[in-house]
């Protein structure tokens, strides 16, 4: 007869088997403190490749221009430097210019620019007003975003103003164009609130006129003008300068036989002039996710 295995002793066995792994996980989830359970680490202890906040403070020193993506050479990183550090000097405006490859973990460009500037840039809170021009080149995004004073300084029609004197440039791959034009802007945006009367739709600066356009449009008004009178004058060649009106005038042919006025009547119409209403201006705003407001304008190039 075959001897049969005890089945009591292989379902204690079995038993122990599932307890023992709960157990032990359920021990060392004890032992863990709070610094062991945080969710979301400081930007000091992000690897610089797990994040682009963590990127972008591994690589930030307080300067004005970080550029990640390689973008610019060492020299024209020294001369935007100098002209933004310039602005925050004269008018108290941080003016900074960021650039990467990839937002990695971000969607949208909006909410990397915010976070960039409160986190980083301001992460002391010693530069509460602003504005950052963010650059992604994986994904072909750009975007301004403002905050503090900054909103006032760069209102939304100012911010449309300036994209369409760097955009240009932006699409053509000159970089360090498009740069240098935001920088001489955030000069003149800032001086010009300084005076009280910031840009904004109803006094944006006005582009002047190139003098090559100049040049063409007086060219051109000359031509036509030299054409159109040489064809008068060639109609003009059977008169004669005349010394009197006597020879214009045919005897006889107007005779006043009596002449009166006579008032009908008169009548009025009065219309109120319509109120001229307002240009829209200022900025709209947003909340960042550290909850500072955000002005802005971004788009893709």
């Amino acid at each position: 007869m075959k001897k049969r295995t005890p089945l009591i002793p292989l379902l204690l066995a079995l038993v122990l088997a599932l307890l023992l792994p709960t157990t032990a996980l359920a021990a060392d989830a004890a032992s863990l403190d709070d610094s062991d359970m945080v969710l979301y680490a400081s930007s000091d202890s992000i690897p610089a490749d797990a994040s682009l906040l963590g990127q972008v403070a591994a690589a930030y020193d307080g300067s004005a221009v970080t550029d990640l993506a390689g973008l610019l050479s060492a020299g024209e990183i020294e001369t935007l430097n100098e002209k933004l550090a310039a602005v925050r000097g004269s008018y108290g405006i941080t003016a900074a210019v960021v650039t990467v490859d990839s937002m990695n973990d971000y969607f949208y460009a909006q909410d990397a620019a915010d976070d960039i500037y409160d986190y980083i840039i301001n992460a002391d809170g010693d530069r509460p007003d602003g504005i950052l021009f963010f650059i992604t080149m994986g994904e072909r995004k750009w975007h301004i975003s403002t905050v503090g004073a900054g909103i006032r300084i760069f209102t939304d029609a100012g911010l449309e103003y300036m994209e369409d004197n760097f955009i240009d440039d932006l699409r053509d791959g000159d970089y360090y164009g498009a740069f240098d034009a935001y920088a001489s802007l955030c000069a003149s945006f800032s001086a010009q609130a300084a005076s009280g009367a910031p840009y904004d739709a109803d006094n944006l600066p006005k582009t002047p006129m190139s003098p090559v356009w100049f040049a063409v449009a007086v060219g051109i008004g000359l031509l036509i003008g030299t054409l159109i009178m040489t064809y008068y004058k060639s109609q003009l060649k059977t008169v004669r300068m005349q010394q009197s009106a006597h020879n214009y005038i045919r005897n006889g042919s107007m005779a006043i036989t009596g002449s009166r006025d006579v008032f009908l009547y008169s009548h009025v119409n009065r219309v109120a002039k319509p109120k001229e209403s307002g240009s829209p201006g200022g900025s709209g705003t947003h909340s960042g996710s550290s909850g500072a407001s955000h002005g802005g304008r971004g788009g893709s190039f």
